[in-house]
């Protein structure tokens, strides 16, 4: 009984044990289910459909082994953890997918992946590092909050950039239909028909300039 005892005590591997000796199998998963996600236009080679995996890993595995207070741990569960410790992958993942076209839903789908990946794996093993896992899920969190928080924000970024450029590139056409209903307006004094196009054109130009 002690030695078997003893051996499984041995054997015992802590998740993050697991996720440092495992990170190639785990990136092979990730980057074969981002693979399926990839917009149909974008040509993306495996490195970039691994983007930022092994540093969100690397973290994780780091933040698991980091002490933490019960007190940090229930402000990082509401998001108002003071390390941040996934902030930097988590943000540059979400960069790097905009980038190739993914929708945010996308993105929430691959960290949900991750998350199913290492678990399974880990159960596979035997693992019963329950205090891990806990953890685990806390940082695949911050990792995914700080990534859809930073992709959110990129999209307002250029959804206002396009609308800005846009509103320029319209300037000079607009200006010309102004013109030239304007003037059409006071030529068609007698033509009726004419008057009503050229007023029509007006306003439109107008509105679209308001738009």
């Amino acid at each position: 009984f002690f030695h078997s005892a003893a051996r499984r005590t041995e054997a015992y591997v802590t998740l993050s044990e697991f996720i440092r000796g495992h990170t190639k199998e785990i990136v092979a998963e990730f980057e074969a289910f981002a693979r399926t996600l990839m917009p149909a236009d974008a040509q993306m080679i495996g490195s970039e459909l691994r983007d930022h995996v092994e540093a969100i890993l690397t973290a994780v595995a780091e933040d698991l082994d980091t002490p933490q207070s019960q007190d940090e741990q229930s402000r990082k569960s509401r998001g108002l953890g003071a390390q941040h410790a996934m902030a930097a992958s988590g943000q540059q993942h979400a960069e790097g997918r905009l980038r190739h076209g993914f929708t945010s839903g996308q993105v929430i789908a691959e960290f949900r992946a991750l998350r199913a990946s290492v678990l399974r794996l880990y159960e596979r093993t035997g693992g019963s590092d329950i205090a891990g896992v806990r953890r685990f899920n806390e940082s695949i969190d911050e990792a995914l909050t700080e990534s859809t928080s930073r992709f959110g924000k990129l999209m307002d970024l250029y959804r206002d950039q396009f609308v800005g450029i846009l509103g320029h590139d319209l300037r000079n056409p607009l200006d010309a239909i102004t013109a030239g209903a304007a003037l059409l307006t006071m030529s068609a004094e007698k033509d009726q028909r004419q008057a009503r196009v050229a007023a029509t054109l007006l306003r439109s130009a107008q509105r679209m300039r308001r738009m």
